[in-house]
């Protein structure tokens, strides 16, 4: 993580150096965004340079990460009298890439249920979702973003969205949908989910 005060007292050089065990091309984003909102693909240092002054436009703390080449997938866990994960999404952007326009642009993206994994993989993906939620403490709902890295087929938690989206592209009431549950059923058990948790 970088702050902009460690862009104001140190020099590229030495943030170059800070992510140097990480693989090209870098993710740079905002620490506290969500959407992809402020979000950029470096693959040099002009592209970090740019992309460092992109984020920082929305938050004060950037993350840089290891770009993980893979199947991107999500985990809606469902917490409500007991904790479960919903089908596995596998999102496929038709753009290339999974950014704000495609998430919430009708027709950008693919999302087939259940995601294309191994018995083995998918079943360890719906397990890490429910420790990322559970270990954040999270109530209720939560969706856990995933990538299941091409070659290992290793799964990497990317962030736990707490207040999942719900609109007519929005992944968790798709899967949930996929489960038997419709939208109105949805929102009136997290509603009394949380008056009895009150």
């Amino acid at each position: 993580e970088i702050s902009k005060k460690d862009m104001e007292t140190k020099d590229l050089e030495k943030i170059l150096e800070n992510i140097k065990e990480l693989k090209k091309p870098w993710i740079v984003k905002p620490s506290n965004q969500g959407s992809t909102i402020g979000l950029s693909v470096a693959n040099n240092k002009d592209e970090l340079i740019k992309a460092l002054e992109y984020a920082f436009k929305f938050d004060q703390y950037i993350l840089i990460e290891e770009f993980i080449r893979g199947k991107e997938i999500t985990a809606s866990i469902y917490d409500v009298e007991n904790t479960i994960c919903l089908p596995l999404i596998e999102i496929i952007p038709k753009t290339g890439f999974y950014d704000y326009q495609t998430k919430y642009t009708p027709g950008l993206s693919e999302h087939i249920i259940p995601a294309r994994l191994s018995e083995e993989t998918y079943k360890k993906a719906q397990e890490l979702g429910v420790l990322a939620h559970q270990a954040l403490g999270c109530r209720h709902l939560s969706r856990v973003d995933m990538i299941v890295e091409e070659d290992t087929q290793n799964i990497y938690v990317l962030e736990v969205n707490t207040i999942p989206g719900m609109t007519e592209t929005s992944l968790y009431p798709e899967s949930a949908k996929a489960f038997g549950i419709e939208f109105p059923d949805l929102i009136d058990s997290f509603i009394k989910s949380a008056l009895r948790s009150i």
